[in-house]
C-alpha cells in the first residue's frame, strides 16, 4: 500500500454543457467519463446517482472528446494532453484528493 500525498484533478465539461459546479457532489444526475482502475474512479465510485462510463487509455479519451462529455481528469493528463486535444471542453471544477493510501 502506498501513500499519496496528493492527487489534483480537474472536472472538464464540453462547451455545450451548462454545467456549473461549487463540490463533486455536483455530478448528481450526470454521466462522467473517468480513466478505468484508477485512483479518480475510486473517488466517484461510491458516490450515489453519477453514472461512471471508464476509458482505458488517451486514444480512448481523444474519441470521447470529439462529443460532448463530462470528463474527470488528473492533473498530469489534463495539463500535458487533453487541454492541447480539445478547445472544445472547459474546466468546470478543479480539486485535490490529500492524504488517502492507495494500493497499487
Amino acid at each position: 500500500m502506498g501513500a499519496l500525498s496528493e492527487i489534483n484533478y480537474y472536472i472538464v465539461a464540453h462547451n455545450s454543457i451548462d454545467l456549473s459546479l461549487s463540490n463533486i457532489y455536483g455530478l448528481n444526475n450526470q454521466t462522467v467519463y473517468v480513466l478505468n482502475n484508477s485512483y479518480l474512479y475510486d473517488l466517484i465510485a461510491d458516490l450515489e446517482g453519477i453514472e461512471i462510463i471508464t476509458f482505458d487509455n488517451t486514444s480512448d479519451l481523444s474519441k470521447i472528446a470529439r462529443k460532448e462529455n463530462i470528463i474527470i481528469l488528473d492533473e498530469y493528463t489534463y495539463n500535458y494532453y487533453f487541454n492541447q486535444l480539445s478547445n472544445d471542453y472547459s474546466v468546470r471544477y478543479k480539486s485535490v484528493i490529500e492524504d488517502r493510501y492507495y494500493s497499487f
